[in-house]
């Protein structure tokens, strides 16, 4: 903790802090603290919450191969699941920057149980926009076998890391969407309809894209139907995939749930991961979908504004 008192005797004693040094300052002090209690968690194999109510924490390993990396402690990717097993998947190449981002770091010197800073790109999703946010990570050996972790052998060297401390906006996501080639099977879903149903539950979904930014989907699954329209971000993936990912607003409106929907054009599969439905786990669901053309539905069935 030497070096953040250091840091914040200078900031203090040079000029009368603003208030954004004065919260990276506190974000700063929180996510060491945080990444402390959670390192001697980890060394002494107790469990630990990824989501705390102060911080965010992710840990992984260190193997030579980067596709082996192991993520140990992290709030969306369960432990044990290795990088290369998300290969296929649209979070990817974003999660693989952010783990070469701390390799780069963590590799670049012998040190342990020291602070590092590492800045990599990130998905700002609230603001749709693309950022270069800086954290916090702790590097460190694994104990011998008498406090080993479950997840990990002993004098396995694992770094873990913060939530964005600082993150400064880049562009807007769309415009750093991948851009397809001429064969890409790729289909603007605005003007159509898109039906499919979750093979994990069996819901059944008619969701018309009524213009660049806005769709109104329909739930099929319920005695009555659920209906809602909501106001999207598209980010085109690869040659492919398209992401459609959205908030709900908070209750009484919504159900403050955070959507992603990410359709495959060659494989005509759409993949789902809802936030907030279960306290310490996302909804991951996929399935068949066809595309329609036209906005016009079914009787019974909430068409766009547009179509009223």
């Amino acid at each position: 903790m030497k070096l953040f008192s250091i840091a914040v005797l200078v900031l203090v004693n040079n000029a009368v802090m603003s208030s954004a040094q004065f919260t990276t300052m506190m974000k700063t002090f929180a996510g060491s603290s945080n990444l402390e209690a959670t390192v001697a968690a980890l060394k002494a194999g107790e469990p630990v919450d990824a989501c705390s109510d102060e911080d965010v924490i992710k840990c992984f390993n260190l193997p030579d191969d980067i596709d082996d990396t192991e993520f140990i402690v992290d709030p969306t990717i369960p432990a044990g699941t290795t990088l290369g097993m998300l290969k296929g998947f649209e979070t990817y190449d974003l999660v693989k920057g952010k783990v070469e981002a701390y390799r780069d770091v963590t590799l670049s010197c012998d040190d342990l149980d020291v602070f590092h800073s590492v800045t990599y790109p990130w998905i700002a999703q609230a603001a749709a926009t693309t950022a270069e946010a800086t954290g916090l990570t702790y590097n460190f050996l694994m104990p011998g076998d008498e406090a080993a972790s479950v997840f990990l052998g002993s004098s396995e060297r694992v770094v873990c890391g913060t939530e964005a401390i600082v993150s400064k906006t880049m562009a807007p996501a769309s415009a750093v969407s991948f851009v397809p080639d001429e064969n890409s099977p790729i289909v603007d879903l605005v003007g159509k309809q898109v039906v499919h149903t979750w093979d994990q539950n069996g819901g059944k979904f008619v969701s018309s894209f009524c213009d660049e930014s806005t769709f109104t989907w329909n739930d099929l699954s319920m005695p009555d139907v659920v209906t809602a329209t909501e106001v999207y971000v598209k980010t085109i993936l690869s040659n492919d995939t398209v992401m459609y990912s959205w908030k709900e607003p908070a209750p009484p409106v919504g159900r403050d749930f955070g959507l992603t929907w990410i359709f495959n054009f060659s494989t005509m599969t759409v993949y789902g991961v809802i936030v907030n439905v279960f306290p310490d786990s996302n909804l991951n669901l996929s399935g068949p979908f066809e595309i329609v053309d036209g906005l016009t539905v079914p009787e019974g069935l909430t068409p766009c504004a547009s179509q009223l």
